[in-house]
């Protein structure tokens, strides 16, 4: 089943949101202990986003979740 495509993306670690109400906020999820001081961007266009080849957007492949795309399906085209 095809994922949703996401609204924004992260300008510093590139992390996709779903939530339209984070774009323009800053981004301050820790991961792996580091925390993130980036800004969510406004990704809502059809073409800011282009179907993960790899799992065709799906998320994930053979069951697991898919490398290239970190299971959201969608990779982010647009660049601030």
């Amino acid at each position: 089943m095809l994922k949703d495509r996401p609204v924004a993306f992260c300008n510093a670690c590139n992390e996709y949101s779903h939530d339209s109400a984070v774009i323009n906020q800053r981004h301050t999820r820790t991961k792996n202990g580091e925390k993130c001081e980036g800004l969510f961007r406004s990704a809502l266009r059809e073409d800011d986003w282009e179907r993960c080849f790899a799992c065709d957007g799906t998320g994930s492949v053979m069951g697991k979740a898919c490398d290239r795309c970190d299971g959201e399906g969608w990779i982010v085209v647009r660049r601030y």
